[in-house]
């Protein structure tokens, strides 16, 4: 700033008239208070106030709304990140919990099959010792090897022809359980309606001297 020999500053002389009805203008140079204009330089450095400082905070305020923007967007892309995180988490805490309950299901299922087969493969043994016992006539041990397998099968209806036999070669051999006997082939007679299980009966009946059920069994027809 400097004078031109009139008394005045520089900006006095070179502000632009103001137009009709408009707000009062601001000093377009670096002017300065009265307080500011006794004190200009206070340390030997010129204390610019004004429009300057004007300038300044509107580029400081700038700069800050520039790195709050920033800041904002940083931390939508830290959200974006700790939620596609989750996401991928989630994901794969189900896959691995749904992998888990399949090769869970999966060994149920062998361990089911597997006693399944053991099982089967304990009747099948427990089958053909009884009737090792019969071709060795020890009937005894027979029926109560058919009876177990029985007990496990009861529907099967190779199991019951073996322990119906069973008991029968005890009853005609042994006298033992005969009345057993001639229950047990009453019941199978009755659901199967087969001419061998008629005539066993009716053998069973003879051999305990009852003969009139005896005869009343071989009478039947069908």
């Amino acid at each position: 700033m400097g004078y031109m020999g009139f008394g005045m500053n520089k900006w006095v002389y070179k502000q632009r008239p103001r137009k009709f009805f408009s707000k009062e203008r601001k000093p377009v140079a670096d002017t300065l208070t009265k307080q500011e204009h006794s004190n200009i330089y206070t340390n030997d450095h010129p204390q610019l106030t004004g429009r300057l400082n004007e300038k300044k905070s509107a580029e400081e305020l700038k700069e800050a709304r520039f790195e709050q923007k920033v800041r904002k967007i940083y931390r939508i892309i830290i959200y974006a990140a700790v939620l596609v995180c989750a996401i991928f988490i989630f994901v794969n805490y189900q896959k691995n919990k749904e992998s888990k309950q399949a090769a869970r299901q999966a060994r149920f299922e062998m361990i089911k099959e597997r006693e399944k087969r053991e099982k089967a493969k304990f009747h099948q043994i427990t089958y053909e010792y009884g009737m090792n016992h019969i071709k060795k006539q020890d009937y005894k041990r027979a029926v109560k090897e058919f009876g177990n397998l029985i007990n496990a099968m009861p529907n099967d209806p190779k199991v019951q022809k073996a322990y119906a036999k069973a008991l029968y070669l005890q009853c005609l051999n042994d006298s033992i359980q005969c009345h057993k006997a001639a229950l047990y082939y009453e019941r199978i007679f009755n659901e199967n309606k087969l001419d061998l299980d008629r005539k066993r009966l009716a053998e069973i009946y003879i051999h305990l001297a009852m003969f009139e059920k005896a005869d009343s069994v071989l009478s039947i027809k069908w």
